[in-house]
């Protein structure tokens, strides 16, 4: 269903894309899959009923905004939720994205900086990917992801690059001092807003875990406005 040319697509964008070094490492794909596999994934996305709100779902502690919903593509309840006309498109991405191939581009591309926190060939590793949806009124603050994480994708699954302003941005903090291993989200008070990634179709966004990588969401209140993301992420066991 998904094709060879399609995989190695990923994998070339992966590989070939500009490495950037600020704020923190990370690169930023802008052209994540052929076109007409990517109109086939926007075609594909699942009706809002089948999304739970990430709060509801034990994964997050503390207040958490219920504009965020989201499908867990590695469990199999959450897969079964998803029409049946569709399901096996999205059941072979989770396979896809969190096998062997991709998961080792990844962590070839991020080498160095994953190497600063693990030797990646003496641990155990394992991905999970996740439909993203989130609704106005959602915003999340500087942070760098949880502790186990080794890399992030964000794969902007936008209709068009009318609201570029969805996209993630990135955060230096005011204390040059300042790090963090992982888990809380910090106020913006703390922190300047270097730049946001236009949340445009077929865009990737992906970066290694460190404790300087602090992105986050700025708040969105249009009233029609939707951000489709799929996420995909390296973590160790």
């Amino acid at each position: 269903m998904i094709g060879a040319a399609v995989r190695q697509h990923l994998l070339d964008a992966l590989r070939t894309s500009p490495s950037i070094n600020e704020p923190f490492p990370h690169t930023y794909v802008t052209d994540t899959f052929p076109d007409t596999f990517y109109s086939r994934l926007i075609a594909s996305l699942p009706p809002a009923h089948v999304y739970v709100p990430l709060r509801d779902t034990g994964r997050v502690r503390g207040p958490y905004p219920p504009q965020r919903t989201v499908i867990f593509l590695n469990e199999t309840d959450a897969l079964a939720r998803i029409p049946e006309a569709t399901r096996p498109l999205w059941a072979e991405m989770q396979r896809w994205l969190t096998g062997p191939a991709v998961v080792g581009a990844v962590l070839e591309r991020f080498r160095a900086e994953i190497a600063a926190l693990v030797n990646a060939a003496s641990v155990s590793v394992y991905a999970e990917v996740q439909l993203v949806r989130d609704y106005p009124g959602y915003a999340i603050g500087p942070h760098t992801d949880v502790r186990h994480e080794l890399a992030a994708m964000v794969m902007y699954l936008a209709l068009d690059s009318k609201r570029p302003w969805l996209g993630t941005s990135l955060y230096v903090p005011r204390n040059q001092f300042l790090t963090c291993e992982g888990g809380p989200h910090y106020g913006p008070e703390a922190f300047v807003r270097e730049s946001t990634l236009d949340y445009s179709p077929n865009r990737l966004f992906a970066f290694p875990k460190t404790n300087r990588c602090f992105h986050g969401v700025e708040r969105f209140d249009e009233p029609d406005a939707v951000r489709d993301v799929l996420l995909w992420m390296v973590y160790r066991a």
